[in-house]
This record gives structure tokens, sequence and C-alpha cells, in this order.
């Protein structure tokens, strides 16, 4: 088999296996990304999603989030367009940052603990996403 028909299989293989909405990962060097059934995506132990709300409105989401585990030593940083918020909730460190993305699009990274916990991650998006549905 020919390199260019090996690239073409590749390319095939690739694209089924992304269509059929599985879980997917790359490590590149030091660096390491994934994705969930398209809807979130790893990057360096952070699990990252994107909200369809203003950042002011998922700030607001995520100071609640750390309120309601009842977080310790909250330090917050909030620039134009961007923040992060670290806290510890159990002895476990909780990082959480907030960008803007587009109008009514917000993008958030949740990394627990040094080396990420992809379940107690996706509980923090969810928990976010509860609030973000409150008064709507």
């Amino acid at each position: 088999m020919g390199k260019k028909q090996l690239f073409f299989v590749a390319a095939a293989l690739a694209v089924a296996v992304l269509a059929a909405g599985c879980d997917m990962g790359v490590v590149m060097g030091s660096r390491s990304v994934g994705v969930r059934s398209g809807e979130f995506v790893y990057s360096e132990g952070y699990m990252v999603s994107t909200y369809n709300d203003d950042f002011d409105r998922v700030w607001k989401a995520v100071e609640a989030v750390y309120r309601e585990m009842k977080a310790q030593r909250l330090e917050q940083e909030k620039k134009i367009g961007k923040g992060k918020m670290v806290g510890f909730v159990l002895d476990e460190k909780l990082t959480v940052k907030i960008e803007f993305k587009a109008k009514d699009q917000t993008e958030v990274a949740v990394l627990v603990g040094l080396g990420g916990n992809n379940i107690a991650a996706h509980l923090i998006h969810e928990k976010i996403a509860q609030e973000l549905s409150k008064d709507r």
C-alpha cells in the first residue's frame, strides 16, 4: 500500500471515529487534548466547555457554585473578557478559568486537583449549567 493510500485510509478512519461521537484523545509532546461526545474538550487536565451565555452571567454562576460547595481560600482575578477563580473544596484545589468567546458564548475550563479529576470537573460543569438554567 502506497503512502497516499495509507493516508486516505487513516483520514477515513479518523472521520468515521469523529462522526460516531466516540471519545478521542491526542497526546503531542507534553500536551494532551481529548474530546468527549462533542460536549467537552480536555486540555492539560482542564475540562473545557462553552456556554451560550454572556461572560458576566457565567461568572456569577461560577461564584454561586463555589459558594454552594463552601470553597475555602477563594481567590478571584477578573479582567476584561476573562477571569480565574481558585479555591479549595474538601482540601482539593478547584481552578476555574472563564473566557469571553463571542456575544453570548463563554468558555469555562475546570481543573480539579493537580492533574485533573474528570469526574469532579464534570460535576462542576453540571452545577454551572444548573445555575445558568435558573431564572430563565
